[in-house]
């Protein structure tokens, strides 16, 4: 569609990122506190673990460069696989891909 209106292959592929990366850092925000609702749940619980060490319950590491670090890895997860798409919709015919749809 943006080729069928002038767009340029290199705007249609700037576009494709800047869209993955504005939808991949909301979602690793949730990721996030998805994860630390489910290890605060988890934690809560007595555990019955059979053994020397006497541990009863789980211990939870809440550091910031760990939330710092699942925040670039989704974000690059997330580009990296946006790129090969990124790469092919400039290359499409915008009358092939209009019909297709």
């Amino acid at each position: 569609m943006l080729m069928a209106i002038g767009a340029t292959r290199r705007s249609i592929m700037k576009i494709f990122l800047i869209d993955i990366f504005l939808i991949s850092l909301p979602a690793g925000f949730l990721g996030i506190v998805a994860g630390i609702g489910f290890a605060k749940a988890i934690a809560c619980y007595s555990l019955d673990i059979s053994g020397t060490s006497g541990i009863t319950r789980l211990m939870l590491d809440l550091k910031p460069e760990f939330i710092i670090f699942a925040i670039i890895f989704a974000m690059l997860l997330n580009v990296c696989s946006a790129i090969y798409p990124a790469h092919l919709a400039p290359r499409l015919d915008p009358v092939e891909a209009i019909g297709s749809e």
